[in-house]
């Protein structure tokens, strides 16, 4: 059997804060996850997921009120929580990973985004639920990111050292474009959300509804969620 981790990531050059977040579930309850999902797209006559368009009301969203976003996030969420078991966010400090990266000498090609991975298997390999399903010897662990990352060979070179410290657990790493699968867009919407409430002051106008939107949405859903300010890299 194969659990596979979906992951995007959030976050602009000009941007403090650089985050990767996703969802982590049995290969076969994936597939039957986009069958599902797919159902509520056709039926709202969506195409795909863009977390941005749905918050912003734009595009294939514009013209919806707020409570119908919310409303559609919320059965959204419902059909992700029966078939996939958790969501992990890692984020980094970027100011911080840089300055780092010059105290510890680190190779230059070293990314934030990377080190978000390395934080991602670190939480997963931790996780109580995980651990005892990659506890048998023919269970391993693959990852699938949207392509198009700029620091997709920093990301590739991290999974591919953690990979060699235990080859029997770790499966593949796959760079796949968002709008192929559902899955990838509900990491989207996790690593979107994730990052603007890091961002965002709690006394800024919106900041409330923000929150109240995102735990709305994401109901009972468990998440596991770390945000990286000092560090070793």
């Amino acid at each position: 059997m194969s659990l596979v981790c979906y992951l995007d990531d959030s976050g602009n050059e000009d941007d403090p804060i650089v985050t990767l977040a996703g969802y982590i579930a049995p290969a076969s309850d994936w597939l039957n996850f986009e069958v599902h999902a797919r159902e509520l797209f056709d039926a709202h006559k969506l195409p795909y997921l863009h977390t941005m368009e749905l918050h912003q009301r734009k595009r294939e969203f514009k013209g919806w009120t707020r409570k119908q976003t919310a409303k559609f996030a919320n059965v959204f969420y419902r059909i992700l929580n029966q078939h996939t078991y958790a969501g992990f966010e890692f984020s980094v400090l970027k100011s911080t990973f840089e300055a780092n990266k010059l105290v510890y000498n680190v190779e230059r090609q070293s990314s934030p985004i990377g080190f978000c991975l390395h934080g991602i298997v670190h939480q997963l390999v931790n996780d109580e639920g995980v651990k005892a399903v990659l506890a048998p010897p023919d269970v391993n662990l693959s990852f699938v990111v949207e392509s198009g990352n700029r620091n997709e060979g920093d990301i590739r070179r991290r999974f591919n050292s953690i990979q060699k410290q235990d080859p029997e657990h770790f499966g593949s790493i796959s760079f796949v474009p968002k709008k192929e699968r559902i899955a990838l867009q509900a990491a989207d919407f996790l690593a979107y959300f994730c990052r603007r409430l890091r961002m965002r002051n709690p006394a800024d106008k919106g900041y409330e509804h923000e929150v109240e939107f995102f735990v709305v949405a994401k109901g009972r859903m468990l998440h596991r969620q770390f945000l990286a300010t000092d560090f070793k890299v």
